[in-house]
């Protein structure tokens, strides 16, 4: 059984092949730019030339492209969107509109089409390079959840809270049919589903943990420095014990003050929100950790901080932690076996 994994974060999606009773170092994979960032340098080349814009597709993540249509907005010109695209900058849409961009089915003007997974160009790409396309298929997104009456970070530890409390298997952290309100996550299944046997979708922070941990029964603090988001968890026996999770760019002197007391389990979900974080989650109280790991493309960060980590590098390739997440995520649920 043969699995395609992709991780989607801001910046990038980092993609793996995975064939099983291949050596993993000699699996194709590509780091890729995030479709935000895609679409996000679209509006700005169509700011340039004076274009309106109109954005039409599923729910994806916002963050750069949400950055560019307030740019495109307060340049004069006109940003029109579909409703589902509309809501891959906010789930309200009377906070969209007041923002200036203008709902419709349709615009004469430049069109992008929004989703998170550009399968057409990856497979492509593997055609070209006579790489088969496997029939299974598992993606990472974060998903913040689909709420209009409460904060969007407050949202995202509420559905996860929900989650972990009926299950802390972090290889069981997984969807093949999400909640509702998982709308990021229901769309990238919507957008691929009929091109493959299995489809599994798991939380990038959920990913990540899983792919640097693996089933140690060491006690572990795995920090996950995204270009995004920074996402910390506790991990024992491929147990999930507790997360706290921050802005990458809000990260100051106080975050290792605030590791520490995450540690102790003192750190509370309000201390982090009232920083600018989403949260913190104590699910069972750690008595301390063995060892620190730091993954994600900024965990630099960590080191500047004075942050006592090692660095790394699952199958020499640190920035596809996410993707053998997915991969031992998707066997695990299919077969109970973690075969990486």
């Amino acid at each position: 059984m043969d699995l395609l994994a992709i991780d989607v974060g801001t910046g990038t999606a980092d993609i793996l092949v995975y064939k099983e009773g291949e050596k993993i170092e000699n699996c194709v994979k590509l780091i890729l730019p995030s479709q935000t960032r895609v679409i996000a340098q679209k509006i700005r080349k169509a700011r340039e030339l004076g274009e309106d814009v109109f954005l039409f597709g599923t729910v994806m993540g916002g963050g750069p492209l949400s950055q560019a249509v307030k740019e495109h907005i307060r340049s004069g010109l006109k940003v029109y969107a579909t409703e589902d695209a509309a809501k891959s900058i906010r789930d309200d849409l009377e906070i969209v509109k007041k923002m200036g961009v203008i709902i419709t089915e349709d615009a004469n003007a430049l069109a992008f089409k929004t989703g998170d997974i550009p399968l057409e160009l990856i497979k492509t790409i593997l055609r070209e390079s006579e790489v088969e396309i496997p029939d299974n298929i598992a993606i990472a997104v974060q998903d913040h959840g689909f709420s209009t009456n409460m904060s969007n970070r407050v949202f995202r530890f509420k559905w996860m809270k929900e989650l972990l409390e009926k299950e802390r298997d972090l290889f069981n952290l997984s969807f093949e049919s999400p909640p509702e309100y998982l709308t990021r996550m229901r769309a990238v299944i919507k957008s691929v589903e009929s091109e493959f046997e299995n489809v599994m979708v798991m939380d990038t922070g959920f990913a990540a943990l899983a792919g640097a941990s693996g089933r140690t029964s060491e006690r572990l603090l795995i920090i996950n420095a995204g270009n995004g988001h920074t996402l910390a968890g506790i991990v024992e026996s491929g147990r999930l014990i507790g997360i706290f999770e921050h802005h990458t760019r809000m990260l100051d002197e106080k975050y290792p003050k605030m590791l520490e007391k995450f540690v102790r389990g003192d750190l509370t979900f309000e201390e982090v929100f009232r920083s600018g974080g989403h949260g913190a989650l104590i699910i069972e109280r750690p008595k301390n950790v063995e060892r620190i790991l730091a993954i994600g493309p900024k965990r630099e960060l960590l080191r500047r901080m004075k942050i006592d980590a090692e660095f790394p590098a699952p199958y020499g390739d640190m920035m596809l932690v996410g993707c053998f997440g997915l991969v031992r995520s998707f066997f695990w649920k299919k077969r109970g076996e973690i075969p990486i």
